[in-house]
């Protein structure tokens, strides 16, 4: 009995949804790329997302309980309310944590007013009770300076892959009017590479991943 694709998912959670409603069915599904999914989640696009191979005889049949199961009405209760800008407060608070901008993690997650005027009313206590030239004071004031560059990095890294090449564009050009070909010029020179990478992820690969999707969906 040969095992073929059933399908390829570039998305964790349908997959997994996918996986147990086939197998609470009776059929026989397996997993191809199931640690990659879990541990490298870029591997696992890279090897062609996560995929769920079954026997050739049970195929047409998975198909159809699936769509079934998708068609099937709602019950009270499965409504899952949709969360604003939800993979966006994610990214940033993984890219965040492990350097300065982990500063500004609680921005994106409670009312962003309440913990700035909580931010701001303690640097102002430091300055009143200890100084603006208190060791205290100005450590505060340096990883403020610190995590505002950090996180606007990160939001910079969020921008679309077109604009972050015009700005690179123009961030070559200023330092060639500057400093000529200079150290500064080649190390600049190198941040095309990750958004050469990102360039091709938006407008290449995740494209034919989204075509081949819609070729192998039920």
């Amino acid at each position: 009995m040969a095992l073929v694709i059933f399908r390829k998912y570039l998305e964790i959670g349908e997959a997994l949804i996918a996986f147990s409603a086939l197998e609470s069915a009776g059929f026989h599904p397996s997993w191809h790329n199931y640690h990659h999914a879990h541990i490298a989640y870029m591997k696992m696009i890279a090897f062609g997302g996560l995929i769920i191979m079954m026997p050739e005889t049970e195929i047409g049949p998975a198909r159809a309980w699936l769509r079934d199961v998708r068609q099937a009405p709602q019950i009270e209760g499965d409504d899952i309310p949709e969360r604003k800008y939800g993979m966006w407060r994610n990214t940033f608070t993984i890219a965040a944590f492990s350097g300065p901008a982990a500063l500004f993690i609680p921005f994106v997650w409670v009312k962003w007013w309440k913990y700035g005027l909580g931010l701001l009313l303690f640097t102002g206590l430091l300055a009143l009770g200890f100084g603006l030239q208190s060791p205290g004071f100005r450590m505060m004031a340096f990883w403020l300076v610190l995590a505002t560059i950090s996180a606007f990095g990160i939001v910079l890294a969020l921008l679309p892959p077109l604009l972050l090449l015009g700005l690179w564009g123009i961030g070559l050009i200023a330092l060639i009017v500057l400093y000529g070909l200079s150290p500064e010029f080649i190390a600049y020179s190198y941040l095309l590479i990750p958004i050469g990478i990102l360039l091709h992820a938006k407008y290449r690969a995740m494209p034919r991943a989204q075509s081949a999707k819609q070729e192998t969906s039920i």
